[in-house]
């Protein structure tokens, strides 16, 4: 999700589109100690869910005093924490559980501070709520006085299945609530994480869990050396330089049809593209769409909205090539992401069921979508699964290399 928090859109929100609360993992035994200390000195790890069925990332938290237990989404593109109420207009009177029952809570203080946040690539998705102040529990710390907002969930965020976020984005975004602090920063500031910075390794599509570390970086879950690639969105604040969110430049987009073929150039233009895990799906300019779609050729169907293309395509060797900015004069990341891991499994994502051709051919949902002349170019996690990224606030960049997969 980005600043109107685009990202959030997904297939599922145009169409009406988990974890435990995680101690260390123990480090490959590859013998690096420099490797094994870089991971263990104060950091968090939590797994992440991969939800295919709701085409979104979970994670576990708590909320509250005795601590109340939600599956949320964490969501790079946005910076707020929010978790729903019972009154919201999509379900009332009778959502589902959980619902942030405040009464329950004893350390819950209302801060007097409206959410009012929108959601998607047009702003008419808004959701309304208000800010609290309460204990946060994630990765078996506890954060007290952390800003989470009770929301009413609307139609499509809850036809999305989206039941919660635990906002990763700019702390810049979060500067309209009274002394808010953002998750990581939070983590940083009480002195759980050693470093402001977090990695994302989402595993391969077929997986169930991935990982998100706060404070460190895992080299094991990366294929050869993280290269980095500076924020586009830096600005000068009276504390110094900040970003507003977690944008790169991408410089170079190809294609190769199969593994021993030729790399065909795909961009007329380098791009800004904010690296998102609040969204399932690449959102791209219409010719850059179309130019992604064509190997697929007249296969392709709309459906509601969305794109399908026959099943078999799964076990097709094409795939996608990115290449970022570097900095400092050194080569940017590059990350090689199949086809495969773009194109979603036989009926998913659930809520939209099975779908079929005319002539009864299976159909699988494409993960990369026009952005309808929004101007925003978007990677979410039909990009991010296969790569680790490692999102770096202290140094203004992202870093990435090719996901080693389990």
């Amino acid at each position: 999700m980005t600043p109107l928090v685009y990202s959030l859109i997904c297939t599922q929100i145009a169409l009406g589109q988990a974890i435990s609360l995680g101690t260390q993992e123990q480090v490959a035994n590859h013998g690096n100690l420099a490797l094994r200390h870089e991971k263990h000195m104060r950091t968090i790890e939590v797994p992440v869910y991969n939800r295919l069925d709701k085409q979104h990332l979970e994670i576990k938290v708590t909320v509250g005093t005795p601590p109340q237990k939600f599956s949320i989404m964490p969501d790079t593109g946005s910076p707020f924490t929010w978790v729903p109420s019972a009154a919201s207009p999509a379900c009332a009177p009778n959502c589902p559980l959980p619902v942030w029952n405040l009464n329950a809570s004893s350390t819950a203080v209302d801060i007097h501070a409206v959410f009012n946040a929108s959601y998607g690539l047009t702003p008419d998705n808004i959701m309304l709520g208000e800010f609290y102040n309460d204990t946060l529990g994630i990765g078996g710390v506890a954060l007290p006085q952390f800003p989470v907002a009770l929301v009413n969930v609307i139609d499509t965020i809850y036809d999305a299945q989206i039941w919660g976020i635990v906002g990763l984005g700019s702390q810049l975004q979060n500067r309209n609530v009274p002394g808010s602090v953002i998750l990581w920063e939070n983590l940083y500031k009480l002195g759980h994480i050693g470093k402001r910075l977090f990695s994302v390794w989402l595993n391969h599509q077929d997986a169930k869990k991935g990982t998100i570390l706060f404070g460190g970086v895992d080299k094991s879950k990366a294929h050869g050396a993280l290269k980095s690639t500076p924020l586009t969105s830096v600005v000068q604040t009276p504390h110094g330089d900040d970003f507003t969110e977690w944008s790169v430049n991408l410089t170079s987009l190809t294609r190769r049809v199969d593994q021993a073929g030729s790399e065909e150039p795909l961009l007329r233009t380098t791009y800004n593209a904010i690296v998102d895990t609040g969204s399932p799906n690449m959102y791209v300019p219409q010719y850059l769409y179309d130019t992604l779609a064509a190997p697929l050729n007249v296969t392709l169907r709309t459906y509601r909205n969305t794109s399908y293309v026959p099943c078999s395509l799964r076990s097709w060797s094409g795939s996608l090539h990115f290449t970022f900015a570097g900095k400092d004069g050194a080569p940017g990341p590059q990350v090689r992401v199949p086809y495969s891991e773009i194109i979603y499994p036989f009926g998913m994502p659930a809520n939209l069921g099975e779908v079929r051709s005319e002539e009864g051919t299976a159909l699988c949902y494409l993960g990369v979508l026009s952005n309808n002349g929004s101007g925003i170019f978007l990677l979410g996690n039909s990009f991010i699964r296969s790569a680790y990224v490692v999102y770096d606030a202290d140094n203004l960049e992202l870093r990435m290399a090719q996901s080693r997969w389990a």
